[in-house]
C-alpha cells in the first residue's frame, strides 16, 4: 500500500475500531473524522463495532442530531464542497431540491436557534417557518413533510436513516478519494491539520513547552 492510500486509510478508519486497535494500526493521534463518527454512534447508544443498539430507549436524539450536523460540516470541508452538493453527490438516497433545502434549514436551525429545531426565514429569504421533528421509526423515510399551513410547515427527519446516509456517504467519499488524486490531496491537506491526542495534563504540558 502506498503512502497516500495509507494516509487515507487512517483518516477514514472505521469507527468500530477500538482506540487501542487504532493505535496498533496507525499510531497515536485520532483523526477528527474517526472521533466524530465514534461520538455519533455512542451518543445514539450504538456499539460501533457490532452496529447494535446497547439497549432499547437509550441514546440522546437531540445531542445526536447536533453531532451529526458537526460531522456533516466536517465532511463538507474535508472535500472542499458545500452542504447540498455533498449530499447530492455522496448520499445514497436522492433528494429533490425542496428536501435539500429543508435539510439545509435544519442545519441552520440546530445552531442559530439554540437547538429549538425551528427555522425562520430572514427578511430577504423565501420560505415558511419550518418546524422539525425527529423520529427513529423504521418505516419512516429519511425526510417527510408532516404538516403545512399558510404560515408554517413541519418536517420529520429520521435520525436513524440520516446516520446511515452519512456513513454511506463517508464510504462513498473514501472510494472516490482512492481513485481521484486531486480529491485525496484536498482531504489529506485538511485532515492532517490536527490529530486528537488524549493525554494526561502532565504530558500535555511537556509537549506544549517544546
Amino acid at each position: 500500500m502506498d503512502q497516500t492510500n495509507k494516509k487515507l486509510e487512517r483518516i477514514f478508519a472505521h469507527p468500530g475500531l477500538t482506540k487501542d486497535d487504532f493505535i496498533k494500526l496507525f499510531g497515536i493521534g485520532y483523526p477528527s473524522l474517526y472521533s466524530l463518527r465514534r461520538d455519533v454512534y455512542w451518543c445514539r447508544a450504538i456499539d460501533p463495532k457490532h452496529n447494535k443498539i446497547l439497549f432499547e430507549g437509550a441514546g440522546s436524539p437531540l445531542a445526536s442530531i447536533v453531532l451529526m450536523r458537526i460531522l456533516l460540516d466536517y465532511l463538507v470541508n474535508l472535500c472542499s464542497s458545500n452542504f447540498q452538493n455533498y449530499i447530492t453527490r455522496y448520499f445514497k438516497t436522492k433528494l429533490d431540491m425542496e428536501q435539500l433545502e429543508v435539510l439545509n434549514r435544519l442545519r441552520n436551525a440546530i445552531v442559530h436557534k439554540s437547538y429549538n429545531l425551528v427555522w425562520f426565514p430572514k427578511e430577504a429569504e423565501k420560505g415558511k417557518i419550518t418546524y422539525f421533528a425527529i423520529t427513529v421509526e423504521q418505516i419512516a423515510p429519511l425526510i417527510e413533510q408532516i404538516k403545512e399551513s399558510d404560515a408554517d410547515e413541519s418536517w420529520a427527519i429520521n435520525i436513524d436513516k440520516l446516520h446511515q446516509e452519512i456513513e454511506y456517504s463517508i464510504n462513498n467519499l473514501y472510494k472516490q478519494a482512492l481513485k481521484d488524486g486531486r480529491l485525496s490531496k484536498k482531504i489529506m491537506n485538511f485532515a492532517s491539520d490536527h490529530l486528537m491526542h488524549v493525554v494526561s495534563l502532565e504530558v500535555f504540558a511537556r509537549y506544549k513547552n517544546h
